[in-house]
C-alpha cells in the first residue's frame, strides 16, 4: 500500500516541526475496482460501504518488520444471492465513513472476484500496510 499524498505530508509535519493531526479514532476500509489513486477516490466499488474499523491495537496491532496488519477479520458482509458484481482489485484506508481524508491505497495481492464468495472479507494478517 502506499501513503496518500495528505498522510506523506501530515508525516512529516510530525517529525519535522512537531505539529501533526490528532490520531483518528476509527479507520475505515473501502473497496475499489481498479487504481483509487493519490486521493483515493477512483474506482470505487458500488456494492460495498467503507467498513469503520476501531484504531486501536486489536484492530491494527504493533508493526513488525515495516509492516502493519489488521489484527481481526474486516467484514464487508455478504453476496449471497448477488450476480455479476465487479472484481475488486485495490483498497483504500480512510479516517472518515464518508469523505475524509485517504491515508493509505494500494492493489491486492490478487484480484477478488465477490460474486463467487460468501463473505467479502480480509481474515486477520491479510491487509498490509507497508512503508517499503
Amino acid at each position: 500500500m502506499g501513503m496518500s499524498d495528505y498522510l506523506e505530508n501530515k508525516d512529516l509535519d510530525l517529525w519535522y516541526g512537531r505539529s501533526g493531526p490528532a490520531m483518528p479514532t476509527n479507520t475505515y476500509v473501502q473497496l475499489h475496482t481498479a487504481d483509487p489513486g493519490e486521493t483515493g477516490t477512483s474506482a470505487v466499488h458500488a456494492s460495498f460501504a467503507r467498513v469503520l474499523v476501531a484504531n486501536n491495537t486489536t484492530n491494527w496491532p504493533a508493526a513488525s518488520g515495516g509492516v502493519k496488519q489488521n489484527g481481526l477479520k474486516i467484514s464487508f458482509g455478504t453476496t449471497a444471492g448477488l450476480t455479476g458484481l465487479a472484481n475488486v482489485t485495490h483498497v483504500s484506508i480512510w479516517d472518515a465513513a464518508s469523505g475524509g481524508n485517504c491515508l493509505d491505497y494500494g492493489a491486492l495481492d490478487a484480484s477478488l472476484n465477490p460474486s463467487d464468495r460468501l463473505e467479502v472479507a480480509f481474515q486477520p494478517g491479510a491487509l498490509k500496510i507497508s512503508r517499503t
